[in-house]
């Protein structure tokens, strides 16, 4: 029986992996076409088939609420979507 090399990742079931991951969300909040579809729909599916233990966040806290999808203007209300552009404007600002 041959082992495995030293150097190669023990192979974990998948019981007891989880996937942690953050996104930005911010074309969500704006009108637009290609980038906001496909951001939509890539966060629809990861959603569906995220297990229990994965943790799918999306920023600026947008987090399992994709809204209903409209090319025009934001999937949120205009409260909403002014917050989370101030965040994103402040954000950007402290970084630079």
């Amino acid at each position: 029986m041959l082992e495995e090399p030293p150097d190669r990742p023990r192979r974990v079931p998948r019981a007891k992996l989880s996937m942690r991951i953050l996104i930005d969300g911010t074309a969500l909040l704006l009108p637009g076409g290609g980038v906001k579809s496909y951001l939509y729909y890539w966060l629809l599916h990861l959603y569906r088939i995220a297990g229990d233990r994965d943790r799918i966040r999306v920023f600026p806290f947008l987090d399992h609420q994709l809204g209903r999808f409209d090319h025009e203007r934001s999937n949120y209300g205009g409260l909403a979507t002014a917050l989370r552009l101030a965040l994103v404007r402040a954000a950007n600002r402290s970084a630079s």
